[in-house]
């Protein structure tokens, strides 16, 4: 026959912990802004290297001309109303760039979720492309974009 448990050796009960709750919720919302503001980045950033492919191919044809400040300033001008400052006529030259620097679609893509805008202003004022796109490899490798309210 078995000893009866007295009260002395019998177990408590353990009170749950009530911010162990509130921890998880915490953690998963902010793990779902993380994913949040990586997609929006990702999609901005490749906008924006659409719309310098598009400056570049069918505005200035592939070359920069006199008229090329006139035809940013009217392009500004009229983005500017409808969606803001963020299609300047400064932010226009910086997504002409983007584009001219990370031509190969392949190669930009690739980076895009890894990187910021803030990180490609950085990368396309380098003057040399292979340098430009090396840069940009290894910042991919150290730290993947996290900050998409870093935008410029």
């Amino acid at each position: 026959m078995k000893p009866k448990k007295t009260a002395t050796n019998a177990v408590a009960p353990t009170q749950p912990n009530p911010e162990a709750p509130v921890s998880d919720l915490r953690e998963l919302i902010l793990s779902a802004r993380q994913t949040v503001a990586r997609g929006v980045n990702a999609t901005l950033v490749l906008l924006y290297w659409k719309v310098g492919q598009r400056i570049r191919q069918d505005v200035l044809r592939e070359k920069w001309a006199e008229y090329g400040q006139e035809i940013f300033s009217t392009l500004s001008g009229k983005l500017v109303v409808e969606f803001g400052w963020g299609f300047s006529q400064q932010n226009l030259f910086n997504m002409l760039r983007l584009a001219e620097v990370f031509p190969d679609s392949r190669i930009f893509q690739s980076l895009i979720g890894k990187l910021s805008w803030t990180h490609f202003l950085h990368i396309i004022r380098l003057d040399d492309p292979l340098i430009d796109q090396h840069t940009a490899q290894q910042q991919a490798r150290a730290k993947p974009c996290a900050d998409a309210s870093a935008q410029s």
